[in-house]
């Protein structure tokens, strides 16, 4: 895992971690965990955990300010990971899978309590009448086409690289329950068979 550092001013590599499969700490994987010289304190971290050590020890030592932080798939599918992050006081854009589910209005939650029928209510849930969440890649596929805007991502090699966007304020859905409202930027390449793509959510 690598944090990297992007301003106006320019950009650097930040710090590094080495992510090990969770096979690796099995009994069997000892004899190798030994020949590769790996210390015997070392344990086994998800790639998200790697990435927040490296994140709050930037941000506590203060040497380089930043406001934005953003990540790929494999933290960005993982909700818990962008509470991390919202609670460094971080706004963050990320890249999430397009099983990803959401409500473009957020549903009414009832609280625990009395139950017309059965047994009272132990936990907040959302409303019955409420209508399910959307794949955002159904959200997008449904999406009208004036909601669609193009714009230039950069100047390649082979000439101006450019896609449309679509922006949209939405709410995720994180156990069973409606998270914080976000927006959710969908990216469709152009061409013959022009295909959505996922950019992510923004804080």
């Amino acid at each position: 895992m690598f944090l990297a550092y992007a301003s106006r001013r320019g950009y650097s590599f930040m710090d590094e971690r080495l992510y090990l499969p969770q096979e690796w700490f099995a009994a069997d994987h000892c004899k190798l965990r030994k020949a590769c010289d790996l210390p015997e304190s070392i344990h086994f971290q998800t790639e998200g955990q790697l990435a927040l050590d490296m994140l709050r020890e930037v941000n506590e030592r203060g040497i380089v300010p930043f406001a934005w932080v953003a990540y790929d798939e494999s933290c960005g599918k993982n909700p818990a990971f962008s509470d991390a992050i919202a609670a460094l006081d971080k706004c963050y854009m990320a890249e999430v899978p397009s099983d990803t589910r959401v409500w473009l209005r957020t549903p009414l939650v009832e609280e625990p309590g009395p139950s017309l029928m059965g047994r009272p209510r132990l936990h907040r849930r959302v409303r019955r009448n409420a209508p399910p969440p959307e794949e955002v890649r159904v959200l997008a596929k449904n999406l009208p086409r004036s909601a669609w805007h193009r714009h230039l991502i950069h100047e390649g090699s082979k000439g101006p690289v450019v896609a449309e966007f679509a922006v949209l304020r939405v709410t995720p859905i994180h156990d069973r329950l409606p998270s914080i409202r976000q927006w959710l930027i969908c990216r469709r390449n152009l061409g013959s068979k022009p295909e959505p793509g996922w950019d992510g959510t923004i804080k």
